[in-house]
């Protein structure tokens, strides 16, 4: 659960952040 948790949480921390950049 928890390594599911943090790979759904990866790609999409990382587009916010993306996103957030641009």
């Amino acid at each position: 659960m928890l390594a599911s948790c943090e790979t759904i949480k990866e790609p999409f921390s990382t587009g916010v952040v993306v996103s957030r950049a641009a």
